[in-house]
């Protein structure tokens, strides 16, 4: 469990650091065996099941600025309530209560509003804040729930890795 830890651990460091270079116009290669096109946009994983999940680059930014700014504490309960929030839009399509985020939620307000860089993250996973209701609302088609499959997938990566310390 340890060493798959770590690697998980290096792998999502790995993408921080390739998405910190593309947004300076810079790249680095891929790891082994991944081809370098598609290594920036794959979530970390996702080959061992034969499934390329795409990753955006303004996520993996926008993520990484969150915690930095907000520490590892702070991060780490934005990061599990972000998870749990991206499995349920992919557990329950189309259904309204999972695909909307109430500002005023007492839990979300403590655990995500809160901490500083969140409103990014939320966007680059496919969420809105544009209408007068209060809420985030999950901006739903197929290329954004694809991007939300891969930000789930790299943020439920970080709470296991953060849990197995």
């Amino acid at each position: 469990a340890a060493v798959v830890s770590s690697v998980a651990v290096l792998s999502v460091q790995w993408q921080l650091t390739q998405a910190r270079l593309a947004a300076c116009g810079l790249a680095a290669s891929a790891p082994a065996g991944q081809p370098a096109s598609a290594a920036a946009h794959v979530a970390p994983g996702a080959g061992e099941a034969g499934e390329a999940t795409p990753l955006s680059a303004p996520f993996l930014r926008a993520l990484s600025e969150m915690e930095r700014q907000a520490g590892d504490k702070a991060s780490s309960g934005a990061v599990r309530i972000l998870a749990a929030a991206g499995r349920n839009i992919l557990a329950h399509p189309g259904e309204e209560k999972y695909q909307t985020i109430r500002k005023a939620n007492r839990k979300f307000e403590q655990e995500v509003g809160r901490v500083p860089g969140h409103a990014d993250v939320l966007r680059t996973m496919g969420f809105s804040d544009a209408s007068a209701s209060g809420a985030w609302s999950f901006q739903d088609s197929p290329a954004v729930r694809a991007k939300l499959e891969g930000a789930t997938k790299l943020l439920e990566e970080r709470v296991a890795a953060t849990s197995a310390h």
